[in-house]
């Protein structure tokens, strides 16, 4: 299941798992997933049959509720997927699809996300790229709209009713992803 999906490619990516093994729920606004559904018609892209678009607004709509609305099953464990798009959602919005996703998920599920941190807390340079991520979404009219310190997240996702097994801060993230042959990396915004 992925959660604001945007023009994810992991169905185009990995079709060998998608033909045989896997269903993919992409989650997204109808306005998101029609721009998407154009271009891969555009391209002559054909999804996989076990491929499901499904329109939702996080802010007006629980994510069970669209869910209900595909072939998702509660009966097997799912893997849910929720990158660069928390931020973008009131800390309402967030709490209920954590809520959400706890409901409709069956025991043995997983759940990846990423968090924006308050500006400050990744130090001096990555601060100065927060606030410009933060200027340029503003622009694009997709402000981020709610940030989380590790110790909030925690507790958050634990009245949720998670178990938190890894959380990483942007210099552990850049550390691990994002280190150059020379042994440098790219600078993280204060993403968790």
């Amino acid at each position: 299941v992925i959660i604001g999906a945007g023009f994810d490619s992991f169905a185009l990516r990995r079709e060998d798992l998608c033909k045989r093994m896997l269903s993919v729920f992409e989650l997204d606004h109808p306005v998101s997933q029609n721009a998407k559904q154009n271009r891969l018609k555009q391209l002559r892209y054909i999804l996989p049959e076990k491929h499901a678009f499904v329109g939702i607004d996080f802010e007006k709509e629980g994510l069970s509720e669209a869910l209900a609305k595909s072939s998702y099953s509660r009966k097997q464990p799912a893997f849910f997927s929720w990158l660069g798009t928390v931020h973008y959602l009131t800390p309402q919005a967030v709490l209920n699809t954590l809520n959400d996703i706890v409901a409709c998920a069956c025991p043995g599920s997983e759940l990846v996300l990423d968090y924006a941190g308050p500006e400050g807390i990744a130090g001096t340079s990555q601060e100065r790229w927060a606030i410009k991520l933060k200027r340029f979404t503003d622009r694009r009219g997709e402000p981020i709209l709610s940030m989380f310190t590790p110790d909030q997240f925690q507790k958050i996702i634990s009245q949720a009713g998670f178990n938190l097994i890894e959380n990483l801060s942007p210099s552990e993230q850049a550390s691990r992803y994002f280190k150059l042959p020379d042994g440098t990396t790219l600078p993280m915004p204060s993403s968790y």
